[in-house]
């Protein structure tokens, strides 16, 4: 993998949602390291940068931190729509990228779901370019469903794609297969069903993907995918990643939209038939829509400072100083956006879609096969983030303008289901699979994030040994667990590589090159 490499400062810009991949940089013996992966960039520096504690505590609190960080002092990435300068002397200057959006006032709700299926469409057609074989990951949900038809349909005909479709095979609640049955019926094609035990022999690899840590337990069953489609030849896999915050709409920020109009009895009365997953009482909607945050911004700072602590002190109890400290800080507490550039900048920029643009560059280090997420193509996002939120419900559904949108692409089963496949039965499978809790026993007694102040070692192996031996244990409470686990190993491999011989240098350039560019999608 290339290191771009420049004697002079230099402009690095992420585009909106980081849908053109990673962008990770250090300043480093009189230049600037540009690459799109983090490991050939660590192994170009001229030392071995140390381990940033500051940046394992953001991931085991589960709050967002400095969304340029990565796991070590020094090495950089650009966030998801934000431009940086940088020099060869360390000096960086960033800035979120602002592009005013005009709001789609006057266009009705049956215009808005055509132009968001030709928008759709362009995207995937954009993504399918240049390409032989592609797979999609597609299980029967409703995103992942209109993502596989779409790109059926536009892989139609001579000198087109040929398309596979790749689907983690259990149930469980909300189980997608029957409805993943009836949409390759309808389609006319013979999926591949990967079962989560295939990804069972991965999970130790994944818990370091492109020198950086994985803190997700499923991390097993992508490279088990990534696996089977470099078997069969993929070139390109795409996924609906993104589609939930897309499609679902803000609902607080719907509500917001009405209070600000009509005030409270407006946003009372709206909130009465607002669209929710999980059947429930329109009283109940009142109260948890309107009521319950209107209460919680009542409640002094220091109650709630007080509460949060209590909260945190029971969940984890084996936090060291470090980590505590992370802790105590207040949560950043985002109000709901309800203009267009509001809700574009929030999304685009989100924390969330930096760590997206780290995750598929590590799944593409790890497997040797480009990912593309459709659904977070910027034209698409932004013509999304211009419409009236109410459209996004249309017909009184989650989801609802896409559901629309898909309408003749999808069966109707598929389209209008009312629920959500649960991962629980999933993760129960993979983990299995991978030995269950005692083959990462040596990883419950971290005391690597000991040293860095992150965690009560013996505090942390007295409660994991709890949870593993306790019956009632479900698969969900180790993603409460897996963090501090995939980040001792974590330690361990930087740690490994630190004693390592660092590799020469190349010569600069005589010419200082042109910035480095993202890669189209």
């Amino acid at each position: 993998m290339t290191v771009e490499v420049y004697a002079r400062a230099i402009e690095l810009t992420s585009d909106a949602c980081a849908h053109g991949g990673a962008i990770y940089y250090a300043s480093d013996a009189g230049r600037v390291l540009v690459s799109p992966r983090l490991e050939p960039l660590l192994l170009q520096l001229s030392h071995r940068p140390r381990i940033d504690g500051d940046f394992l505590a953001d991931l085991l609190s589960l709050e967002d931190g400095d969304p340029a960080a990565t796991p070590y002092r020094g090495v950089f990435r650009v966030p998801a729509f934000h431009r940086v300068r940088v020099s060869p002397e360390g000096a960086r200057t960033q800035e979120r990228l602002w592009r005013p959006l005009e709001p789609l006032t006057g266009i009705d709700e049956q215009d808005a779901a055509n132009e968001l299926r030709r928008l759709i469409l362009v995207a995937v057609k954009r993504a399918l370019t240049g390409t032989e074989r592609v797979a999609v990951l597609a299980a029967g949900g409703v995103d992942s469903s209109g993502l596989l038809a779409a790109a059926i349909a536009e892989a139609r005909g001579a000198g087109r794609p040929e398309v596979e479709a790749i689907a983690l095979d259990y149930g469980g609640v909300g189980d997608d297969r029957p409805y993943f049955r009836e949409l390759v019926a309808a389609l006319g094609i013979v999926p591949i069903r990967l079962p989560p035990r295939a990804g069972g022999p991965y999970t130790r690899d994944a818990l370091v993907m492109d020198a950086c840590p994985v803190i997700s337990p499923g991390a097993g069953a992508e490279l088990a995918i990534g696996a089977v489609a470099r078997a069969r030849g993929v070139e390109l896999i795409l996924s609906g990643e993104g589609g939930d915050e897309l499609f679902d709409g803000d609902r607080y920020a719907l509500l917001e939209t009405h209070r600000q109009r009509g005030g409270a009895l407006a946003a009372a009365r709206r909130a009465l038939d607002i669209p929710v997953y999980s059947p429930c009482h329109p009283l109940e909607r009142v109260l948890r829509f309107i009521v319950a945050p209107a209460l919680a911004r009542r409640i002094p700072h220091p109650v709630r400072r007080l509460r949060r602590w209590a909260a945190v002190r029971a969940a984890w109890s084996w936090a060291g100083p470090r980590l505590r400290e992370h802790l105590r800080r207040d949560p950043v507490r985002r109000l709901p956006g309800t203009t267009c550039d509001e809700r574009f900048a929030s999304f685009a920029s989100d924390g969330v879609r930096s760590n997206h643009a780290t995750a598929r560059a590590q799944l593409e280090a790890a497997t040797g096969i480009k990912r593309i997420d459709p659904y977070l193509d910027p034209e698409l996002v932004a013509f999304v983030m211009r419409l009236p939120l109410e459209h996004l419900f249309f017909g009184g559904r989650m989801r609802g303008l896409f559901r629309h949108a898909i309408r003749g692409l999808v069966p109707d089963r598929i389209r209008l289901r009312p629920d959500k496949a649960h991962v629980e039965e999933g993760l129960r499978e993979l983990l299995a699979a991978a030995g269950g809790f005692e083959a990462f026993s040596d990883l419950t007694h971290p005391v690597h994030l000991e040293e860095l102040g992150l965690v009560d070692a013996e505090a942390f192996h007295r409660t994991a040994l709890a949870q593993a031996k306790d019956p009632r244990m479900r698969p969900g409470e180790w993603v409460h667990l897996w963090p501090v686990m995939a980040l001792e190993g974590f330690v361990r491999y930087a740690r490994s590589r630190a004693t390592a011989s660092i590799p020469s240098i190349s010569p600069l350039p005589s010419i200082p090159r042109i910035p480095f560019i993202p890669p189209a999608p």
